[in-house]
């Protein structure tokens, strides 16, 4: 990956300006709430830096979204798109880490939070 990249993805984790989400890039609950997985922080940053804009699905058909808005990017809910792989040189569309057991995608949908997802990202940003 990236370092200027790393280090533009690892400041917007560790400020507040993004809420956590799960299972999608990104949504809107209900209540009007916009949430980012992760991943979808940095396609959210390659977003704002090309001026390109999301698509949006009322209607997922994950049970833990169907009453949000999700925002696809480039047709993807859940995966990186090509362009901001390209853009960031991160490998995977789901962040592989650690030979192929764990991804950063699963770790934001399974329990850690964006500051710990941002400390492993500085860590192993060579590696991604």
């Amino acid at each position: 990956m990236k370092k200027k990249v790393m280090e533009k993805w690892v400041k917007a984790l560790r400020s507040s300006r993004y809420k956590q989400g799960r299972h999608a890039l990104k949504y809107k609950t209900k209540a009007g709430v916009v949430r980012h997985c992760c991943l979808g922080v940095l396609c959210d940053l390659y977003q704002k830096e090309h001026k390109v804009k999301l698509r949006t699905d009322l209607n997922p058909g994950k049970d833990e979204l169907k009453s949000c808005k999700v925002f696809l990017f480039d047709d993807n809910e859940a995966g990186l798109p090509d362009q901001v792989m390209k853009w960031s040189g991160i490998s995977s569309d789901d962040g592989v880490l650690y030979m192929d057991t764990q991804t950063l995608a699963s770790m934001n949908d399974y329990g850690s939070d964006f500051n710990k997802i941002a400390d492993i990202i500085e860590e192993e940003y060579k590696d991604l």
